[in-house]
């Protein structure tokens, strides 16, 4: 099962400030002659900026040959920022995308309320959702951490139900690593 970190893989996760930069910069322009050599920037409304970033990612993608063979996209959505970022960049891509929400059990009804925004925010978008219980307390084993028992959870469900040609993309940030190595 092909399981990418594309914030990781492609650089967004430690170089996004400086891609974000670089992107908007690059494509929606500076001047230097009016300042004596000093840039002046052009006001970029936040609509073209996150056009600009999405370009970026995608050809990033298309560079980086990360989607060569993948006929479907899940996505590990949390709802979450890195998550929802991941989202929203892949949603429309070449490839279909399906959001995927792992309701791990612990939380009681603010875990039911989190599945509950992350449905309606794909639905809202036209965005394939699945919602999976994972029931994390009933399978958790003798001596197993919390994380380590969700993580162990989401896995077995990865490996369970991604076909060849589908692939899991993870929106972890620099410092989430953990899930990627296992």
């Amino acid at each position: 099962m092909p399981t990418l970190n594309l914030m990781r893989t492609t650089g967004f996760a430690t170089e996004w400030p400086q891609i974000v930069r670089g992107a908007i910069l690059g494509e929606c322009g500076t001047d230097r002659s009016a300042n004596h050599g000093q840039m002046s920037r052009k006001r970029v409304s936040s609509r073209d900026a996150i056009q600009v970033v999405a370009r970026a990612f995608a050809a990033t993608l298309v560079e980086g040959r990360l989607l060569d063979g993948v006929d479907h996209l899940y996505i590990g959505f949390s709802g979450g920022a890195d998550s929802t970022a991941l989202l929203l960049l892949s949603h429309g891509l070449a490839v279909p995308v399906t959001a995927v929400h792992f309701n791990h059990g612990l939380r009681g009804p603010a875990a039911d309320a989190d599945a509950a925004w992350c449905e309606a925010f794909c639905r809202a978008r036209a965005i394939p959702f699945r919602c999976v219980a994972l029931h994390v307390p009933d399978r958790q084993r003798a001596g197993e951490g919390n994380e380590a028992a969700a993580r162990r959870c989401r896995l077995a469900y990865w490996e369970g139900h991604v076909a060849p040609g589908e692939a899991v993309a993870l929106g972890h940030h620099q410092d989430d690593c953990l899930e990627e190595l296992l």
